[in-house]
């Protein structure tokens, strides 16, 4: 494995422009002020080997493979942990720019695509009224860091069974609820899924209501 690192913040603005550029903004933890709102932040990592075309790329549990690596993209990765991920469904034959990685693949990371407008506007009313969000890159970490008591509350949409199983079991046995967007037990199978100590999912599924689906999700992958 040439870099290994855990996905500790989302800026305010990241998820909004990984959906209208493709583009995903990576710094490790010491983030300059001006770019917080746009990037994803994470731990400290260290770079083996230069990333090269044909590489394998995981992220959020998917699969990307490297199709063109910028000129300073590997020196920026090692010295700031930094890089912006460009994402495509097939090879555009787009030259990378400098600080870029262009991976293939389907489906952005995060989030599919088709929900990001309700994911953002709920993401939105929920900084607004908490400290802030944090996102471990994989749902199975974020349940276990809500279980540890490190975040207070945690939702996503369309997720997997293997996705949640285990990390709403042990959100459980700590003494927290799991259910889905309308507080019932149908998480499992819907892929909806928020779970959090009584008092806050109570709140939490209040700010869920306020965002209604529009349109019925299907899962495209």
């Amino acid at each position: 494995m040439k870099y290994h690192v855990t996905f500790t913040a989302i800026g305010d603005f990241a998820l909004q422009l990984l959906q209208t550029r493709g583009n995903l903004i990576i710094f490790d933890k010491d983030v300059p002020y001006s770019y917080e709102n746009m990037v994803i932040s994470h731990t400290k990592g260290s770079l083996t080997e230069d990333v090269r075309e044909g590489d394998t790329v995981v992220i959020a549990e998917r699969s990307y493979k490297v199709a063109r690596v910028g000129s300073d993209a590997n020196a920026n990765l090692r010295a700031h942990g930094h890089v912006t991920l460009h994402f495509e469904s097939e090879d555009s034959g787009t030259e990378a720019q400098p600080g870029e990685i262009h991976l293939i693949g389907t489906g952005f990371p995060v989030v599919d695509q088709s929900m990001l407008d309700r994911y953002l506007a709920i993401l939105k009313t929920m900084i607004q009224k908490t400290a802030g969000a944090r996102r471990e890159g994989a749902a199975s970490l974020d349940l276990c860091t809500l279980a540890a008591g490190r975040t207070d509350a945690f939702f996503e949409f369309n997720l997997k069974p293997w996705d949640m199983a285990a990390g709403a079991l042990i959100v459980q046995e700590a003494g927290g609820v799991v259910t889905d967007f309308e507080g019932e037990q149908n998480w499992l199978d819907s892929g909806n899924i928020v779970a959090a100590n009584p008092k806050l999912l109570v709140q939490m599924l209040k700010i869920l209501a306020q965002h209604p689906a529009s349109t019925q999700w299907k899962d495209t992958q």
